[in-house]
């Protein structure tokens, strides 16, 4: 089954029986929405990158331990999703820079 919109696509497997939550880890975006820098923050060890809405990875796969700061500079007013990876699974947050 494949499920679309004009922003992203997701692939379901009729072998997926469930999501735990124990595979998703914790991720904090803060402030969000924000006029300024980013925090970010994840319960584990992690490569995080940024997407933008249409798609474009605007922040390439970065290794993280705990946290981070996004800075202001380096993205434009809009939304975002912030993709977090670590051994227990891929989180997916949406944040905004006004």
């Amino acid at each position: 089954l494949v499920v679309s919109d004009t922003t992203f696509t997701a692939h379901f497997s009729a072998a997926t029986q469930a999501i735990t939550q124990s595979s998703i880890q914790t991720i904090s975006i803060y402030p969000n929405p924000s006029h300024g820098d980013v925090t970010v923050t994840v319960g584990q060890p992690s490569t995080v990158s940024v997407i933008d809405m249409t798609g474009r990875t605007v922040i390439p796969p970065t290794p993280i331990t705990s946290s981070f700061i996004l800075p202001r500079s380096s993205l434009s007013s809009g939304a975002y999703f912030l993709r977090a990876t670590s051994d227990s699974g891929t989180s997916v947050r949406k944040f905004l820079i006004k």
